[in-house]
C-alpha cells in the first residue's frame, strides 16, 4: 500500500535518481514505462538521518543494470 508510481513517463522528460550519493539522470527509451518506488514515512525520514548511509557497489551495479534495458542512463 506505501508503493507510489510515477504515471506512465515520457521519453522527453528524465527522472533524477540518486543512489549511493551518485545522481543519475534516466530517460525512458520507450513510451508505457512506468516507475515504481517506496517512500520513506515522515518519521522514517527522520530515523534515516541518524543511520550513516553505507555504499553496496554490488547492488548498485545490478539496479543499473535493470535500468539499462529501458533507461539512458547519464551521470
Amino acid at each position: 500500500r506505501s508503493e507510489f508510481e510515477t504515471g506512465q513517463l515520457n521519453a522527453k522528460n528524465p527522472i533524477s535518481f540518486t543512489l549511493s550519493g551518485k545522481r543519475m539522470t534516466l530517460t525512458p527509451k520507450h513510451g508505457h514505462l512506468v516507475f515504481s518506488y517506496y517512500r520513506l514515512t515522515p518519521t522514517g525520514d527522520e530515523l534515516a538521518q541518524l543511520v550513516r548511509p553505507k555504499a553496496d557497489e554490488e547492488y548498485a551495479r545490478a539496479l543499473q543494470a535493470l535500468f539499462k534495458k529501458d533507461f539512458k542512463i547519464d551521470y
